[in-house]
């Protein structure tokens, strides 16, 4: 075997070795970012859990704490510290006992929601209005 084609061989082989390390690196952290949505849709489901709750009276608010609080530890964890701000502001409102506005708790989840969503898809151009009527809590539901 010649210089060069041995020489090749030898490139040829840590090529692969590296888009090997490469693609498992790759892949590793595309798991980690679809586990973490998987929590993020934890967090909002608990919230809608709660909300209707809330809406019925408080019948079944135990379980909807319960799982909220399951779902806020798990959520601590792996939020982006943008996101975790968002989620911040909107726990203290719900959490502080006082009736909330539909239309700030629409303004706070909306704006946790937006997080969520650039954090895993990237930038958004959806506005919160738009965001937050495909949602139970949404106005074009409520007003109906």
């Amino acid at each position: 075997m010649n210089l060069e084609a041995l020489l090749l061989a030898f490139l040829t082989f840590w090529l692969g070795i590296v888009a090997y390390l490469f693609q498992k690196h790759f892949d590793r952290r595309e798991q980690i970012r679809a586990r973490h949505f998987e929590i993020y849709i934890e967090m909002l489901d608990a919230i809608c859990e709660l909300a209707n709750a809330h809406n019925r009276g408080g019948i079944g608010k135990d379980e909807a704490l319960s799982k909220y609080a399951t779902a806020k530890m798990k959520f601590a964890v792996v939020a982006s510290d943008v996101t975790m701000k968002k989620f911040v502001a909107f726990d203290q409102r719900i959490t502080s006992g006082a009736n909330v506005p539909h239309e700030e708790f629409d303004e706070l989840l909306s704006k946790l929601m937006k997080a969520i969503r650039k954090e895993n898809l990237g930038e958004t151009v959806i506005t919160n209005e738009e965001l937050i009527t495909v949602t139970p809590y949404g106005r074009s539901l409520r007003d109906e």
